[in-house]
């Protein structure tokens, strides 16, 4: 590839002052930190690494300036992230789109003649459990006889006879219909399952359902002064900044 084409599928993403942050390289499948993005990250790090301890107003002050950029670079880094995957992600929804549309006529296709195919094996699973049935059922009258005569026999030789008897008529009977696969064709069987009331399930079998706490709710209740059983709380103080769009460039010194 010749370096215009090269430079034609390079995309260079910058920060709101016009930095360069990132080189997407569509072409390679490359992504890349410039110099000054680094150098401004290692900045931030740098001012960041020297709070050590807060212990009076004018560190207080030195730690806040130090995570304010800190902030401010993770939010740059954040927001070049999303636009240097932007149109990837733009690209690739149009391409699951497009395969949608192509596939739907198949999808129906494919559906339906599952359902054909399932019907068919769902009536031929009904058909060899009534002729099993019927078998048990012959099995069952054919050795009821067999007890009848054997209670009226009166020789070896006549013992033996209902006996060979019996076990040929149980030979004969029925037996149950076997599936016939078509080539390619898998059968299985599953459960079409509906819930009709979940909490009268997650009672009787907890781990049939999945529950989660909801933080959101919870911490609503406490705050309105809720006591809920099931769950340990205490007043935490979390220190963090507020960064607004920066007025002037982002410069990290």
């Amino acid at each position: 590839m010749n370096i215009n084409a090269l430079k034609a599928n390079t995309t260079v993403i910058e920060s709101l002052d016009g930095q360069a942050l990132i080189v997407r390289e569509d072409a390679r499948h490359q992504v890349s930190w410039t110099g000054e993005a680094v150098a401004l990250r290692d900045a931030a790090l740098a001012k960041a690494g020297v709070i050590t301890t807060v212990t009076n107003q004018a560190e207080l002050e030195a730690c806040v300036c130090a995570h304010v950029q800190v902030r401010i670079m993770r939010a740059e880094a954040e927001r070049a992230r999303k636009e240097c995957k932007q149109p990837v992600l733009d690209f690739g929804r149009t391409i699951d789109g497009s395969a949608k549309d192509f596939v739907k006529p198949l999808a129906v296709e494919d559906e339906r003649l599952s359902r054909l195919a399932s019907d068919y094996e769902a009536v031929q699973a009904q058909q060899r459990r009534a002729l099993e049935a019927l078998r048990l059922a012959d099995l069952a009258d054919i050795e009821r006889r067999k007890q009848e005569q054997l209670a009226q026999a009166q020789t070896i030789e006549e013992i033996d006879e209902i006996q060979e008897r019996a076990g040929e008529e149980a030979r004969a009977a029925a037996a149950p219909l076997q599936s016939v696969r078509a080539e390619g064709q898998v059968v299985r069987e599953d459960w079409e399952i509906t819930i009709t009331d979940i909490w009268a399930l997650a009672k009787a079998s907890p781990a049939c359902v999945r529950m989660e706490p909801c933080l959101t709710h919870i911490k609503a209740m406490l705050n309105a002064g809720a006591k809920l059983p099931g769950v340990e709380a205490k007043k935490v103080i979390n220190s963090t900044v507020r960064v607004s769009r920066p007025a002037e460039p982002l410069r990290i010194s």
